[in-house]
Formats: structure tokens, sequence, C-alpha cells
């Protein structure tokens, strides 16, 4: 079943090197806040948001 999904080399699958690095969305400033959806906003959020994945 993987091996019939495609990779996207501009979106990878995440490793866990990925995931150490990760922050909350609350990290980011307002105005990076304010573009996303409520469902991001730092007292609704539950995953974390990585903006510089590499």
């Amino acid at each position: 079943m993987k091996a019939m999904i495609k990779t996207d080399k501009d979106n990878p699958e995440w490793t866990e090197e990925m995931f150490k690095r990760s922050k909350p969305a609350s990290s980011l400033p307002e105005e990076v806040l304010a573009v996303f959806p409520k469902t991001l906003h730092p007292k609704n959020a539950k995953e974390t948001f990585n903006s510089h994945p590499d």
C-alpha cells in the first residue's frame, strides 16, 4: 500500500528529527497566526507546527 502512495519531493514525510525540532503554533508571531484559521490560534493549538523544517 505504501508503495502506491506517491512521494512529494517538496513535502516529504516527516522524520523523527523533524518532529523533535518542531515547535507549537503558539510560538509563531501574532502576525503569522493571524493568517491561519482560528483552529491554529494559540488558544486552540494542540498540534505542533514547524515553519522551518530544514
